[in-house]
């Protein structure tokens, strides 16, 4: 199972259509449901379950086992970044997130001693967003190096 945080967002929902297409459909999405517009992009795309952003730590406290990765896209998902970077350390839970600024995640991954098993900034910028998904699914695959990544360099 992928968790992708902020999955009825543009990147996001770029990213679950690349993730369907590489036969990846076991995705719980996280958004906020009172947002209609997002909801709508995930029309006609393949996922197992939608949670809010509150239930998320819990979600993933309960279901760790059948987690393979942590995929964070969304701004509202950059708010929970310390509870969120704290729980893929609990559990071993690799996480990558996807940014077109500096976020809490990277003072994390600066100054925290504790990190997850495996995690991955990606810096873009929006002209580059349709690179996006190609990038998360070679640091999906290439789980060797942990660190911040420029898109242009992925």
């Amino acid at each position: 199972m992928i968790v992708l945080v902020g999955g009825a967002g543009q990147p996001g929902d770029n990213l679950v259509t690349a993730l369907n297409a590489a036969n990846f459909n076991d995705l719980v999405i996280v958004f906020d449901h009172k947002n209609d517009k997002g909801a709508s992009s995930l029309n006609g795309k393949r996922f197992t379950k939608k949670i809010r952003y509150k239930e998320l730590t819990r979600f993933l406290d309960v279901n760790q086992l059948h987690v393979q990765f942590v995929i964070v896209t969304s701004t509202d998902g950059f708010q929970q970044a310390e509870p969120i970077w704290n729980t893929c350390i609990q559990w071993g839970l690799p996480l990558i997130v996807a940014s077109t600024e500096k976020t809490a995640f990277d003072d994390l991954a600066d100054k925290s001693e504790l990190k997850p098993y495996y995690w991955s900034i990606i810096k873009y910028n929006e002209k580059d967003i349709t690179e996006l998904p190609r990038a998360i699914l070679e640091r999906m695959h290439d789980r060797k190096q942990p660190g911040v990544y420029e898109l242009a360099g992925v």
